[in-house]
């Protein structure tokens, strides 16, 4: 998560993470509360909420586009 500010790249590999279906780990998935727990700043943030809303889980989908539309 530290990697974001430096190399921006990370930002697919991680949302791509999110986007499993596989079992309930992520299925109560709270993406503020996650960006918040690493400190990210705000445009780690906004980069990490854009790239969630291209994720095939609607779920991560939604919560991507709220998160961006708070930080832009």
């Amino acid at each position: 998560m530290q990697k974001l500010q430096k190399e921006p790249e990370q930002v697919a590999k991680i949302a791509e993470s999110l986007n499993v279906n596989e079992g309930d780990l992520f299925r109560d998935f709270d993406l503020s509360t996650f960006m918040s727990h690493f400190q990210l700043d705000d445009i780690s943030k906004t980069a990490l909420a854009l790239a969630c809303r291209s994720a095939s889980k609607a779920d991560l989908r939604t919560k991507g586009e709220s998160n961006a539309l708070e930080f832009l």
